[in-house]
């Protein structure tokens, strides 16, 4: 029949929603060694 099944592929829209969540994680990233540190030297 050449029928075929294909994945779609996934596309990024790269509108406000996706540019905050960039954002956050690159805030994250930055705060996240910091606070790991912070709460190492508890124990």
């Amino acid at each position: 029949m050449g029928i075929r099944c294909k994945r779609p592929k996934l596309e990024l829209l790269h509108g406000p929603d996706y540019e905050e969540g960039k954002a956050r994680v690159e805030n994250y990233k930055q705060i996240a060694s910091a606070l790991k540190k912070k709460s190492d030297a508890g124990i």
